[in-house]
């Protein structure tokens, strides 16, 4: 009898092509979290200079989580995003000149964001 030789099922180098990638966007799995909200509001952020867009995409993300557009800003929560302190206050004012947001400012506590509608001009 004749020992399994698997070598003989092997395809020759050159027989598989590359696998093509997916037409379809990229889903969260399930327990991932992601992000949702208005284009308008994200584009007129992203006009905005420094990290304005980041701290809008912050803001919406937290939004979501807390279900509510009023959020308690906890400096923690800019860790994972890369942001500190003082980015977080620039984009801040930047967002609330634009009106895109607005901000009740307190001594010695953290600031509460509001998320605006976007102003039809």
């Amino acid at each position: 009898m004749d020992a399994f030789d698997p070598k003989r099922f092997e395809l020759p180098p050159g027989a598989v092509g590359k696998a093509k990638p997916s037409k379809r966007l990229p889903r969260h799995k399930r327990g991932e979290q992601f992000l949702w909200g208005p284009l308008a509001w994200f584009a007129a952020a992203g006009k905005l200079p420094g990290r304005a867009l980041h701290v809008g995409l912050m803001l919406w993300w937290l939004a979501g989580i807390k279900k509510n557009r009023t959020i308690k800003w906890e400096p923690t929560a800019a860790e994972p995003w890369g942001l500190n302190r003082w980015a977080v206050h620039r984009g801040l004012t930047a967002l609330e000149r634009a009106r895109l947001v607005a901000v009740d400012r307190r001594n010695g506590r953290c600031p509460v964001v509001t998320i605006n509608d976007l102003a039809s001009d």
